[in-house]
């Protein structure tokens, strides 16, 4: 007997929009902060804001209202000016946490997908508009752990100020392959 592959054809459009929602939701990745010690569980007031860096909550508008209902709080997807404020006080200026929530607060917070190259890992941040054609790349480099940020064109197929990782051209095919998954 002849085995057919599944064609995704449904009787039920409902189900459809189950399926293709939970592809796009698993191939993105939430990320938290580094781990730090106890002694940072306490709140401190910064700009009139009370902030908890190491159970990661603040009281501000921004950070209250950016968390989805199935993230985690500590998802450095919610994180606002305030946290960012205690977080350069704790974390080295070119750590993940540190570059990822400097972007975040800047740029405002968006979707990332991680990605493994040779011996360098990054994460490929996707803006909530598909109709911007900017990523955001947040890069590693294992041999010195450094982080660092970067943004990439994916319509002209170019690097923001033509400032790109070292092995950018390879990673840009890496960036076009996980965005068509």
């Amino acid at each position: 007997m002849k085995k057919t592959k599944d064609t995704g054809v449904f009787t039920d459009l409902r189900k459809a929009v189950e399926v293709k929602n939970a592809k796009i939701k698993s191939k993105y990745t939430d990320i938290y902060p580094e781990t730090i010690t106890e002694q940072w569980d306490k709140t401190m007031r910064v700009k009139g804001e009370m902030v908890n860096l190491y159970r990661f909550t603040c009281t501000c508008e921004q950070f209250t209202q950016s968390f989805l209902p199935e993230q985690q709080v500590s998802n450095l997807s919610n994180s606002c000016i305030h946290l960012f404020y205690l977080a350069k006080k704790h974390y080295p200026k070119h750590s993940r946490t540190s570059v990822i929530m400097r972007s975040f607060t800047e740029h405002g917070a968006c979707k990332l997908i991680y990605r493994k190259y040779n011996e360098y890992e990054f994460y490929i941040g996707v803006g909530e508009n598909p109709e911007k054609p900017w990523v955001r790349i947040f890069f590693h480099t294992l041999e010195n752990d450094y982080w660092s940020d970067f943004s990439f064109n994916t319509v002209e197929k170019r690097w923001s100020y033509n400032s790109r990782p070292e092995c950018g051209e390879q990673l840009e095919m890496q960036i076009f392959t996980a965005l068509a998954q």
